[in-house]
Parts: structure tokens; sequence; C-alpha cells
């Protein structure tokens, strides 16, 4: 019977590391996280507020947090452009705006933009160099899925950490009863099965 134990013990903990570990088991809400690319020393985030679930009909803004490796960029020292594509077709372009906008205690240029409607685009960042001696030019291209509209409410994000919690509590409930069973079906004496 102790066999049994260990080899159902064993099993019942390698399902919930496998339930625990895939992901295909709990809902993922859709998270548009910030994105960071690259071309050659330079490097730019892009975030659009609000809260990066940019909404087609309402205003929002293309924040760009850039770097560049060398430390040669500043924003005011160049001719950076914000562009926004749809369907192949450039439907704005904007210089970036040397005032910067803060967002979370983190200053960056921005942009306003209005998504018409849902879909997917291109947001297209371009920089030169107002002198000779500046950094060299760039350009970075985000896509950007827009999912509602403002007739749409709000996707419900469900909750991964309750239905953690829950699944926790029944594995545990689980593993109480069948220890519970072991245990009674244990205390089984040897002169107690001679009788």
């Amino acid at each position: 019977m102790k066999i049994f134990s260990t080899f159902l013990t064993r099993f019942l903990l390698t399902n919930i590391i496998i339930l625990f570990g895939s992901s295909a088991h709990f809902p993922t809400p859709k998270v548009l996280a910030h994105e960071l690319k690259a071309e050659g020393t330079i490097s730019a985030l892009i975030h659009i507020n609000p809260d990066e679930k940019p909404v087609a009909g309402q205003p929002s803004e293309i924040l760009f947090l850039i770097n560049d490796t060398e430390k040669r960029f500043k924003a005011e020292d160049c001719n950076c452009t914000a562009s926004v594509i749809d369907n192949g077709e450039t439907v704005f372009s904007s210089p970036l705006a040397t005032g910067k906008t803060s967002y979370r205690g983190i200053f960056a240029p921005a942009i306003p933009y209005t998504f018409p409607h849902k879909g997917t685009y291109t947001v297209k960042l371009t920089g030169e160099p107002k002198s000779m001696d500046g950094f060299k030019n760039f350009s970075i291209s985000y896509d950007i899925k827009i999912e509602r509209d403002i007739s749409s409410p709000p996707a419900p994000s469900p909750n991964i950490a309750l239905y953690s919690i829950v699944i926790f509590l029944i594995f545990v409930g689980v593993i109480y009863f069948i220890k519970l069973f072991f245990t009674k079906n244990n205390t089984n004496t040897p002169t107690d099965n001679l009788k």
C-alpha cells in the first residue's frame, strides 16, 4: 500500500506541476505590452495611452522613450517624425513634440492621435539629426492592434490569480481526502485481517 501511496503522490504532484505550468488551462488576458525595437544604436520603446489599450474613435497619445547607445541622441536635436499607416497608406504624420509628456514619472516625446476604426495599424518612428555630428538616421516600425471602438464595451479581463487560488484549494482538498482515505484504511492491524 505504501508503494501505491508514493506513486499516487508523485502522479498528483507531476500533474499539478503540468497544470500550473501550462497556460492552456487558464484564460489568458490580452495584454498590449510596451514594445522595444532598435535600429543601429537607436532603440525606442512605444507606449500608447490610455493604458496600452487604445480605443478607435477616442483620443490616444503615442509616446516614445528613445535611447542611443552612443549617447548622441537628444530629442531637441532630432527631426523626428511619427507616422500612422493603415493598409499601406500613411493616414497621419507629425513631428515628434519637443515638449515632453509625462507618463508615470517618465518624460518622453509624444503625439496625440485618434485611431479612426478597429484594425491593425503600423506606427513608424523616423529620425534624422539636425547636425552632422549627431546620431545616425533611424526608422523603427510597430504594429498596433486596435480591438475596440467607442461603441464596444471593454472586454472583462479574467482574474488569473483567483482561478489559481480556486484550483489550488481544490487540489489541497483532493489531497486531504486521499490522504484521509489511505490513513483510514491503513489503521487496520494484521490481527484485524485474521478475524
